[in-house]
């Protein structure tokens, strides 16, 4: 069946209006499969789609590139009362459920203050209560912290999880964050890598991570 289209003198057409809505829905219900279409024509694996940014090969690379440097350089064993100070929190977090430090193994660090009647570390507790996960997990394989031995595997595992972790994952934001701006690939991975690691080329910097 052919029907007829007229057009007026400004040249609009006057199509029925039936035919019109058909028209209207056959696009309609041609729309979400063209949605599909352009979606899966993207050369994406479909694994990729359901990961987190955070999970891109350049962020999982850039993270173990750096963090697996930083466990050649990390200490075994606590050496400075600020540190074995903030390790007493945490031990007594885990183990006792308290902040006090008269039964940790860290009792004798000079880091600390007297306060109604119990020393507690002189370092602030938020970091401390953010690192206990960590030591709770160790714990869960008989690993805890000495205090005396050269090699403290519990120590070194702490430490890497928490602090090197940090700085790794410190890394991959400031690389995000560049790319984000447009910065080449080459420019934001020296500029990631230069700001949170060049504090240790500062005389003042400390080198325990």
């Amino acid at each position: 069946m052919v029907t007829s289209r007229r057009f007026d003198h400004r040249g609009f057409d006057h199509e029925p209006s039936a035919v019109k809505c058909t028209r209207c829905r056959t696009l309609d219900s041609l729309l979400p499969w063209a949605i599909v279409s352009a979606v899966a024509a993207q050369q994406v694996s479909p694994a990729r789609r359901f990961l987190p940014p955070f999970l891109t090969r350049r962020c999982i690379t850039l993270f173990l590139a750096t963090w697996l440097p930083i466990l050649l350089i990390t200490r075994t064993a606590p050496t400075v009362d600020h540190k074995t100070s903030r390790l007493g929190t945490v031990e007594g977090i885990v183990e006792r459920h308290s902040f006090s430090l008269e039964e940790s193994r860290f009792r004798n660090s000079g880091d600390k203050i007297l306060y109604d009647g119990h020393y507690y570390s002189h370092q602030p507790p938020l970091l401390p209560t953010l690192q206990a996960p960590v030591y709770w997990a160790l714990r869960q394989f008989d690993l805890h912290f000495w205090n005396t031995a050269p090699f403290d595997l519990a120590y070194f595992l702490f430490t890497a999880f928490t602090n090197g972790a940090a700085l790794a994952g410190t890394v991959v934001v400031i690389d995000a964050i560049w790319r984000g701006f447009g910065v080449s690939s080459g420019v934001s991975l020296w500029c990631a890598v230069a700001l949170p690691l060049g504090r240790w080329l500062l005389p003042s910097g400390d080198r325990d991570p």
